[in-house]
């Protein structure tokens, strides 16, 4: 595939991120193929993990740390032109976000403010993906929750200064949008593709985005034909909720029963870091166990768990992940000293930046936030190790 075709697919404003390339395991039909298919310890691990879905284990309670949580709402609604199209391609897209567990990605057709629905994405727990065929509107439920906020909510902010020092994106001036100021970056593809690299004759985007990381617009060109623009024409703070984008629309599930599983948390799986205590001022609001497993093969390859922590506008997400076998490609990026855990590697992205810290060759810690790398940094060095597992009591003889 070409470069200039690899990019005309990428016309969606947001890509999906690692953990949602396979689609979801089913917990009723997980738990008899888990029982055929892998061996008794495995297997009683990830039944522990199913179980918890239908509620017949213990869920850890969210607790309540600080009082200024603060919930966070905004919705912001872009022009979107497609360069590729012969006369050119009007559409509307529509960003509408309820921090820190909703957001909604819809494009809708013609010139804002928009007319039909013709694909988009909802992430409120779950992650739901919009289609249209013939004016028909399909709705598939791509994956459980796993915690994954902030999803097409991007957070730039934190990551692009950083960026800008690596060498990975342009800093190149400044302007308005909407009365709002914002900075303009230069970078080869679009910053939410996840792909911060400088730009290049077959790869140029100028982005602009505001003090609090929201794109306001960008113009992405190939051998300077543009390929697409997006430009906000409205941004509105705590908005009125939009009517439901899935109203009277039948979500199936994914056609494969393999891929990830999740669950609520339970104290059933040890993991080797102790669940952190939310900052002050911050709550947990999510908590899960997830299995992952390859759907080519059928075969379990890992297992996690993934909390996620908020104070209404920003999120962190810690996630411990164990491979059942396969060693885990060694974490890279620039190097900081965590705490007893040793070194942590920073890596960057449009939802903010990740701390990853291999803790053996099978396990690795990630902790990802909106939050500024310093405020992730002492963060991530309140984890604590896990307690020891009580030894079982003995048996007395017969």
């Amino acid at each position: 595939m070409s470069n200039r075709r690899r990019r005309q697919e990428q016309l969606t404003t947001h890509k999906r991120a690692w953990y949602r390339r396979r689609p979801p395991v089913v917990a009723g039909d997980a738990a008899s193929w888990m029982k055929r298919r892998l061996p008794r310890p495995t297997v009683a691990v990830l039944v522990a993990i199913l179980l918890v879905a239908g509620g017949t284990a213990t869920g850890l309670a969210v607790g309540l740390s600080g009082s200024s949580y603060n919930p966070v709402s905004y919705r912001i609604v872009y022009r979107v032109e497609d360069g590729t199209q012969t006369p050119h391609e009007i559409t509307t897209q529509i960003l509408d976000v309820r921090r820190p567990l909703y957001a909604a990605l819809l494009t809708r057709s013609g010139p804002p403010p928009g007319g039909d629905l013709t694909s988009g994405s909802v992430e409120q727990g779950g992650y739901t993906q919009i289609s249209s065929s013939e004016g028909a509107i399909k709705a598939q439920q791509l994956q459980p929750d796993i915690a994954t906020a902030p999803g097409a909510d991007l957070r730039l902010e934190p990551a692009l200064d950083l960026a800008v020092a690596a060498g990975q994106l342009q800093r190149s001036g400044t302007s308005h949008v909407l009365g709002r100021a914002c900075t303009e970056y230069k970078s080869y593809d679009p910053l939410d593709s996840s792909n911060w690299k400088l730009p290049a004759p077959d790869g140029d985007v100028t982005s602009c985005v505001d003090a609090q990381g929201h794109l306001l617009s960008d113009v992405w060109l190939i051998h300077d034909k543009l390929v697409r623009s997006r430009t906000a024409v409205s941004f509105v703070t705590n908005p009125k909720p939009l009517p439901n984008p899935l109203a009277g629309v039948t979500v199936s599930n994914a056609s494969s029963p393999l891929g990830i599983t999740s669950a609520p948390l339970s104290d059933k799986v040890s993991f080797t870091t102790a669940i952190p205590a939310p900052p002050s001022g911050w709550r947990r609001v999510g908590a899960r166990l997830v299995g992952y497993s390859d759907p080519s093969t059928g075969s379990l390859t890992s297992i996690g768990r993934n909390l996620l922590y908020s104070n209404g506008d920003d999120v962190i997400s810690v996630r411990e992940q164990r491979t059942l076998g396969q060693p885990l490609d060694a974490p890279t990026g620039p190097s900081v000293t965590v705490g007893s855990w040793g070194a942590g590697h920073w890596s960057l992205t449009p939802q903010g930046v990740t701390l990853t810290v291999s803790l053996d060759d099978n396990a690795q810690l990630k902790v990802i936030g909106t939050v500024t790398r310093d405020e992730l940094l002492h963060f991530a060095r309140t984890i604590a190790k896990a307690a020891p597992a009580p030894s079982p009591s003995p048996t007395a003889s017969p």
